[in-house]
């Protein structure tokens, strides 16, 4: 009798066991199918199972790391997942290697889809090139992904590369370029200024003497990146009283380029 009793107790507990997985895998796989279902979601979905249950599912299914289900995302080995978790109220996408079912580790992903799409393609497109050397399912542990990092640490699309250009770009532009109110306040200053007299002052007019062909007027290739330029040179930015004027207009402390 008791070994009876031991062999249904085994039985049950591994039934039990069985029915647990099923049961997790089933909520795997819808979640697949709806990345964005809240906890509460799943509880209405599936309310034989527990709140382990739930929340074991969502966790392994919030990185893609998924065994069923969409296959369109594995003919190449990088593809883009959805975070489950939103930080900062932000979603975020990663970059998975199919093979390993790992995702690439980066401080990139604040970026949007378009971006970590774009770092995937590159991924994608150094495999093709190169006999498709990131296959490995074990390329976590090969020399070979020094390579990927590389990748993602040089992408064009990577957040914090386009951030350090950018701020880089700010840094080196005239503060009023970046801040119309601070331009419009100096150009109003200018123009109430008896010194300066900023717009169509006669005495300048009539010299031919304007801000297309004063000293200070800068119309280069950086400041027309900066926004402070025209290409056609219709408007520039004036560098002895900080902000962006018309090319046809002049002031009293108009300078000659000689």
């Amino acid at each position: 009798m008791r070994l009876i009793l031991e062999y249904w107790k085994d039985y049950v507990t591994n039934t039990a066991a069985t029915n647990k997985t099923q049961r997790i895998k089933r909520i795997k796989r819808w979640v697949m199918q709806n990345q964005s279902a809240s906890l509460r979601d799943l509880k209405r979905q599936f309310p034989e199972a527990s709140d382990e249950e739930l929340k074991a599912a969502k966790k392994t299914a919030s990185y893609a790391t998924f065994e069923e289900g969409q296959k369109e995302k594995r003919e190449k080995p990088f593809y883009v997942a959805k975070r489950d978790k939103k930080i900062k109220g932000k979603t975020h996408y990663v970059v998975m290697h199919r093979p390993s079912g790992t995702y690439v580790p980066s401080n990139v992903y604040k970026m949007g889809r378009a971006s970590v799409q774009g770092l995937v393609d590159e991924l994608n497109a150094y495999n093709e090139e190169n006999d498709g050397i990131l296959d490995d399912p074990n390329l976590p542990n090969t020399e070979n992904v020094k390579k990927v990092l590389d990748i993602v640490r040089n992408s064009e699309h990577k957040e914090d590369n386009i951030d350090i250009q950018e701020k880089q770009k700010r840094a080196s532009c005239p503060p009023a370029t970046q801040k119309p109110k601070l331009n419009q306040a100096n150009k109003e200053k200018a123009a109430n200024n008896p010194e300066i007299k900023y717009g169509y002052p006669e005495q300048m007019i009539s010299e031919g003497k304007k801000c297309g062909n004063c000293a200070a007027f800068d119309t280069s290739e950086e400041m027309v990146a900066c926004g402070g330029a025209s290409e056609d040179k219709s408007s520039g930015y004036c560098t002895m009283h900080k902000f962006t004027c018309a090319a046809e207009k002049s002031c009293l402390t108009w300078a000659d380029k000689q």
